[in-house]
C-alpha cells in the first residue's frame, strides 16, 4: 500500500511539529524539511532544519544521539 504525503494549499509538504516525530510527513518513513517545507528562505534555516528532521529520524528509529561537536 503506497502512503501520501500531505500537501499544505500551497504545495508545501506537511510536517508535524510534534517533539517526537520533528519534520516526519504524514508517511511515518518520510521525513522533510527546509524550502520543500516553508518555501525559498535563507540556507542556515535549511540546514537547521535538516538537523532537526535528522534528529526526528533517529527517534523515529528509536537511535539514541550522540553530542555534537
Amino acid at each position: 500500500m503506497q502512503q501520501q504525503i500531505a500537501l499544505h494549499s500551497n504545495g508545501r509538504v506537511r510536517v508535524s511539529a510534534a517533539p517526537k516525530s520533528r519534520f516526519q510527513t504524514t508517511n511515518p518513513k518520510v521525513f522533510a524539511g527546509g524550502d520543500m517545507v516553508r518555501g525559498s528562505d535563507l540556507v542556515v534555516t535549511a540546514v537547521f532544519e535538516g538537523r532537526e528532521a535528522a534528529q526526528g529520524i533517529l527517534q523515529h528509529l528509536g537511535v539514541r544521539a550522540t553530542a555534537q561537536h
